[in-house]
């Protein structure tokens, strides 16, 4: 399947970066207050079901088309699969045994996987020296965000530390998925696979959903409705525009980026505690953002098109 040219990003392609890790990031304060009272398989139920509802009714109203091509289909189901069905059960899992901190750090082996698979799945995107220091520079970056300490406990609960490096494979093989349906129109491709994941979710989420529906609390119940409007439906738009404007190797670097949004969500929210490694993070984060995007050789470069901007 072809997809569509790679562009340089530019403003624009930030801006979505930075939204995305926004919204992501505030999921996890939000998750953590829902879980209180909601199963967490009923919750990413709820969100999935009710996200694709959302964008199968503004899919209509568009009137976006929604392919009918079998290969197309295929790619779908297998998006929906494995870009949440699959991690949402492995994660969710390995958080019971799992701290957070360990668990940021092993999800950020996930732009190395991207990187080594564009490398041999998505045109243009080839593996490069600076790419990898850059994505190697954001993983220390997280590990100094968490704290060194959490290498500790690497090998301690492996199968479930596993469970986090095969979420981390799932989104790293959903992200090259979706460069090769960059196509379709991302409404209508959205709807489809997170209504998918939703249907694919419903054997683990309903039963626990039936004894629990009448004790969720009305704030709650906004907090599911924030989680379904944004970091689902909006976020599964913006993931999809992303990857096919400027690749999966671009994308992929929000999951440096998103343990730093939680933790300023769970300050502005919460009331915790920033903790000083925030800046010394962030450095490391931005610099290797920065190293891996850097302008190429000019016999390399993108031309200053709209279908390759540079910056």
């Amino acid at each position: 399947m072809s997809s569509p040219a790679i562009q340089r990003p530019g403003v624009l392609e930030f801006s979505i970066l930075i939204a995305l890790a926004a919204m992501w990031g505030n999921s996890f304060v939000l998750t953590k207050w829902v879980v209180t009272e909601v199963h967490p398989a009923s919750l990413a139920m709820i969100r999935t079901l009710g996200g694709g509802v959302i964008l199968l009714l503004a899919a209509l109203v568009l009137s976006r088309p929604i392919s009918r091509k079998l290969s197309d289909w295929v790619v779908m189901i297998a998006s929906a699969i494995l870009g949440n069905a699959i991690p949402f059960v492995l994660i969710g899992w390995g958080q019971a045994k799992v701290n957070a901190g360990l668990g940021a750090v092993l999800m950020g082996v996930m732009p190395l996987m991207t990187l080594v698979l564009a490398h041999f799945f998505s045109k243009g995107e080839a593996l490069k020296l600076r790419s990898l220091i850059g994505v190697l520079l954001g993983l220390i970056g997280l590990v100094v965000l968490v704290g060194p300490s959490v290498l500790y406990d690497l090998g301690n609960e492996g199968v479930r530390q596993i469970a986090f490096l095969g979420a981390a494979f799932c989104y790293a093989l959903n992200i090259i998925l979706t460069r090769w349906v960059g196509h379709l129109d991302p409404i209508a491709f959205s709807a489809v696979i997170i209504t998918g994941a939703g249907v694919l979710l419903m054997p683990f989420g309903i039963p626990p959903l039936l004894s629990d529906a009448l004790l969720i609390s009305t704030e709650n119940w906004l907090y599911i409705l924030i989680l379904v409007l944004f970091p689902t439906a909006l976020a599964a738009i913006l993931l999809f525009i992303l990857v096919r404007r400027v690749g999966v190797n671009f994308f992929s670097q929000v999951n440096y980026l998103v343990p730093i949004s939680g933790v300023a969500w769970g300050w502005a929210l919460a009331n915790e505690v920033i903790e000083p490694e925030l800046a010394l993070a962030l450095l490391f984060i931005l610099g290797g953002i920065a190293l891996s995007r850097r302008r190429a050789e000019p016999h390399n470069s993108v031309s200053s098109t709209p279908q390759g901007r540079q910056i």
